[in-house]
């Protein structure tokens, strides 16, 4: 019996990528400014903070996402090149 191909469409990916990814850079920033900012007080260390919370963040979407879904195959296939059986 074949696989089943459950990837997503490419465009589908992208979009579900971007909505996700923008979900959250809106949820990480708002834990930042209620949870981190009121702690921090000069404005070098809010400043580096705000870049290492929002580079962490990156880091863990990026990681789940490749994990928990196929959007990832979905854009690593080329559309062109024969499936392998």
């Amino acid at each position: 019996m074949k696989k089943k191909n459950t990837a997503p469409s490419q465009v589908k990916a992208i979009l579900c990528l971007m909505v996700s990814l923008t979900a959250t850079l809106i949820v990480s920033s708002f834990i930042y400014f209620l949870a981190f900012y009121p702690l921090l007080d000069s404005r070098t260390t809010r400043i580096a903070a705000n870049i290492g919370w929002t580079c962490f963040c990156l880091y863990a979407f990026k990681k789940l996402t490749e994990r928990h879904t196929l959007w990832w195959q979905a854009l690593e296939e080329s559309p062109n090149t024969p499936k392998k059986n």
